[in-house]
Order: structure tokens, then sequence, then C-alpha cells
């Protein structure tokens, strides 16, 4: 694949942002990225609270000439009510400093997505162009057929593209939700490729102190398992104890999976994005399925 395009598969998550980085290293890695032509953004209300979408906005005023191609992605949390849409809609737009979003996601599954009062308000702003696209984040086939279904039926815009965790360890993109997207045409997202820290082998002795895994143990109880400790085992085998190379291999496999047209890479410094630059130009398909095959 042409190096330029894959560099382009890769997408800035910014979970990190105004949680476990500050707003000065934020802006390194925002920099970074437009430079190295990562011009999609992603990330959502509820990250920090509002305080990445805030830190992106005040890059974007601060960086006009580089924030001017970045698409910018955000998602909005369940309950989904068409009497709130509008109003948390535009708090994502102040915080944003922007005067509309690119691509907006349903975060999660909740059963209000399928209200037709509720995809008709989105409809509505998408009309007046405060949202340019929708999209859904964490949901399965079934789910996601029964919302498409929904559109379809009453004739509502439909969603363009799906958003999931993928990785060599855990992957919610499972052959039928694959078979929907190809269906529908849909634009598979998928971040966490380095399983929240868990590929790179930190947490094997013990959760490592102050991690993402300390913070949120909900990622134990996903990743803690004879499954994935098997499939670390094999990465950290074939990596010979390399971590560099454990670590560039997951990013890889992510990046070069045949259904995916992105992978965001959640990064707290500069260097991470490096790393994931390297992994994009590893384009040895054969090696990275022994390690795990895409199907």
């Amino acid at each position: 694949m042409d190096p330029l395009r894959q560099i382009q598969k890769i997408g800035l998550g910014t979970v990190t942002f105004g949680r476990e980085i500050d707003q000065m290293e934020s802006f390194r890695i925002m920099n970074e990225a437009a430079a190295q032509g990562i011009l999609f953004f992603d990330t959502a209300a509820a990250y920090g609270q509002g305080a990445s979408e805030t830190i992106i906005g005040n890059w974007m005023q601060a960086y006009p000439v580089m924030a001017q191609g970045v698409t910018i992605a955000s998602k909005l949390l369940p309950p989904y009510e068409s009497s709130a849409l509008k109003q948390r809609i535009d708090e994502s737009l102040r915080r944003l400093r922007r005067e509309s979003i690119d691509l907006l996601f349903f975060h999660n599954w909740h059963p209000s997505v399928l209200n037709v009062d509720v995809l008709t308000t989105l409809a509505g702003e998408m009309q007046q162009g405060t949202v340019k696209a929708i999209g859904a984040s964490n949901f399965n086939a079934a789910q996601l057929s029964q919302l498409l279904e929904v559109q379809e039926r009453y004739q509502l815009p439909g969603i363009t593209a799906v958003q999931n965790n993928h990785n060599l360890a855990v992957s919610d993109l499972d052959a039928p939700l694959r078979s929907v997207c190809r269906k529908y045409d849909l634009e598979i997202i998928t971040y966490s490729p380095l399983g929240a820290g868990f590929l790179t082998g930190k947490h094997t002795g013990a959760v490592e102190e102050g991690s993402r895994f300390e913070r949120m143990p909900a990622h134990q109880d996903i990743y803690f398992t004879g499954e994935c400790w098997e499939r670390l085992k094999k990465l950290r085998a074939a990596a010979a104890g390399q971590k560099d190379l454990q670590v560039q291999w997951a990013l890889a496999w992510a990046l070069h999976h045949p259904d995916v047209n992105r992978v965001l890479i959640g990064a707290r410094s500069v260097a991470h994005l490096k790393q994931a630059q390297q992994a994009a130009s590893f384009n040895d398909l054969a090696f990275l399925q022994q390690l795990g095959p895409f199907d």
C-alpha cells in the first residue's frame, strides 16, 4: 500500500487529552499529527467531561492553518433524547469552537437510539449543517442492523461509519458486523490497537501503577483471560522479548486489517504517534496473520 495512504489510515484518538496529559502536551501531539498528514481527530463529550473537546477547540484556534484540513469526530452518550439532543450538540460545538461536527457518533448502544423522534431531530441538525454525518460506536451486528432498518423505514439519513474496539487480543469487529458494514458500505474505524496497553506486556507481573487498567479496573475483566494471555505470549515470543517490536507488530496488525478504514491511536506523547507511523510502514501481511488471523 502507498505509504501516504497508510499514514492517512491513522486517526488521532484524544481520550487522553485533559485526563492523562495536559493541554501543552496535547498541542504537541496535534501539531505532530497534522504535520505528518494525520488529519482525523476523534473525541467525545465524555472524554475528560468535555476537556478533550475543549483542548481540541483551543488548538484549532491557536493553529488555524494546521487545523484547516482536520476532520473532527465526536460522540454523545446515551440515553438519547430528542429534547436534549440539540443542546448537547451545541455544547460540544462550543467546546470545539466550531460550527459543525464532521462525524457524530452514538457513543454506545441504547434502545433509545431507535426512537424516531431522536433520529428525526438529528436529521434536522444535519440539514442545518451542525452535523455533517453520523455513526455508531460500540454496537454489535444486531444492534447496528436495527438502527439501519429504522433509518431506512422512515427515510432518515443513515449512519456512515462504525467505531469499535479491535486489537490482537480482543476484537469487537466480528464477521457478522463486518458483513453489515459491507452491505451498507459503512466505514470501519477501530480503537485501542494495543488493548489499552495490554499488548505492550506492561501488566504481565501485576497491574502497572497509574495505568488505565488501574484507573478503570473493568479492563482487567476484558483482557485478563486465558485466550488473551495466550495471544500476548505468542506476540512476545515472535518479538523475542524486544518490546519495541512487540508494540510495532501489534499496531501493524490492527492497521493492516483489510476491512478497516481507519485506526485510532490514543497518544500520550509524540513518541506514540511515531510508533504508529513505523507500524504503518510494516506491511508483511503473511507474518502479521501468523500472529493472529484477520478473520
